[in-house]
């Protein structure tokens, strides 16, 4: 199979050819849920397990399930839960944060969760019981998020986001005193043609190659990006081939809208 997936012969994998191997090992190696992953009402765990109801311990690690079911809720005596290393699992129930007896639930090496977040999920299992609880007693609709803007210094960034905040959605510009530093969080609401207030977080990332080591550590999967570029400087130079693989390695499947930037200086 190496030889297979080296493409160019030269008797290494690449980033690449390594992520094709794993795609190909991951469903060649029989796993729980790999022939049903459309099953949306048992994610692909075999119902049977749901009517061990003396169950303390279940691990369900390194599968193809796409989501805990609210069934799980059925294991009263359940101690603990492992769901690790499941890159298709997207989401547990609220209903599973009332298990009486759950005291550990590991759920380490999900890339594509999302209910919990990735952010609770690192606090521990308190954490992830807590947001459970309230996501199964209801939700309320809240129209925030994070809006990213990225790209290398003087792309205008900051510029841009003056000039969506002013009501006349523009601006004079920044001068060399005004560079960014760091990063610079501001909030903006915006109200729609139907009354509908959506505020975002604006984060605005400082351009300078000083901050990029840190700036990973910042980049979040539940936001929208804003990737700036000069168009002087032609797309060669614009560091967009680095930011878009930041962003796809530490927040992948998030929205990026790429902005050109300096078009009547071209």
């Amino acid at each position: 199979m190496f030889h297979e997936y080296d493409l160019n012969k030269n008797s290494t994998l690449d980033e690449t050819e390594t992520a094709a191997l794993n795609a190909s090992l991951f469903w060649k190696v029989p796993r729980v849920g790999s022939n049903c992953i459309t099953d949306t009402e048992y994610g692909g765990i075999p119902p049977v397990i749901f009517l061990l109801t003396s169950l303390e311990t279940l691990h369900l690690d390194f599968q193809a399930i796409t989501a805990v079911p609210v069934h799980m809720c059925r294991l009263q005596n359940l101690k603990l839960l492992s769901v690790c290393n499941n890159p298709l699992l997207e989401s547990l129930p609220g209903s599973l944060g009332h298990l009486p007896s759950l005291k550990t639930l590991k759920l380490v090496s999900n890339p594509s969760l999302r209910t919990p977040p990735h952010e609770v999920v690192s606090r521990g299992f308190m954490s992830i019981k807590a947001y459970l609880k309230r996501l199964a007693g209801g939700f309320t609709e809240c129209r925030r998020t994070k809006l990213m803007f990225v790209g290398l210094g003087g792309a205008g960034k900051t510029s841009l986001l003056r000039a969506l905040m002013s009501g006349k959605k523009k601006t004079a510009g920044t001068s060399a005193e005004d560079i960014t530093d760091g990063i610079q969080i501001q909030p903006w609401t915006v109200r729609t043609s139907d009354d509908i207030e959506v505020t975002y977080s604006t984060w605005d990332f400082a351009g300078q190659t000083l901050y990029y080591n840190t700036h990973q550590f910042f980049l979040s999967k539940r936001a929208v990006y804003l990737l700036l570029w000069s168009t002087r400087q032609g797309f060669e130079h614009a560091g967009l081939e680095f930011w878009l693989s930041s962003v796809a390695s530490h927040a992948p499947k998030t929205p990026i809208f790429v902005v050109g930037t300096h078009c009547d200086q071209y």
